[in-house]
């Protein structure tokens, strides 16, 4: 098979697919994102986290709970994405609870719960796991775990002489 048809078969079928998408949204088809929607499929994705409805992705649910077993009101729970380091801080409700979404199925994470200086055990979410939705709840152990405050050093300063 030459490299020419080979490419034919791969990039034919996803042209076509796209056009046949762009049709339907267009058409105002439900669930396409057509007219009457509010929003258009103006591009293909091949993976990742779009928020399109279309593209698979995992939401993250849980609740922080105390070491005594009751929901923690003022904890604030940590998602890091171990690709690029970066990471998500949100604060829980008035039950204790957070919801992460949407997060791309492709990424791993560690997830974990702060309430002042203590911390909860971190956990992992893994990319070679498939499950779209994760119920996680965080307990803070009954020995706890210290969280090192950050200190800012003072600036340099040189000594004139």
């Amino acid at each position: 098979m030459t490299p020419i048809s080979t490419l034919r078969r791969l990039v034919l079928p996803t042209l076509f697919i796209a056009a046949s998408c762009t049709a339907m949204a267009q058409a105002g088809v439900p669930g396409t994102g057509g007219a009457g929607q509010g929003r258009s499929m103006g591009r293909l994705s091949l993976g990742g986290s779009s928020g399109d409805p279309h593209t698979p992705h995992r939401t993250i649910v849980g609740q922080v709970i105390g070491a005594d077993g009751k929901p923690v009101l003022d904890a604030q729970v940590y998602l890091k994405n171990l690709r690029d380091n970066s990471v998500r801080i949100l604060a829980v409700d008035d039950e204790g609870k957070y919801n992460f979404s949407p997060l791309p199925l492709t990424l791993d994470f560690e997830l974990w719960a702060q309430e002042g200086n203590k911390r909860t055990i971190i956990k992992p979410v893994s990319s070679f796991s498939p499950t779209e939705f994760l119920s996680i709840s965080l307990r803070f152990p009954e020995k706890p775990i210290y969280v090192d405050p950050v200190v800012k050093k003072p600036a340099a300063t040189t000594a004139k002489q």
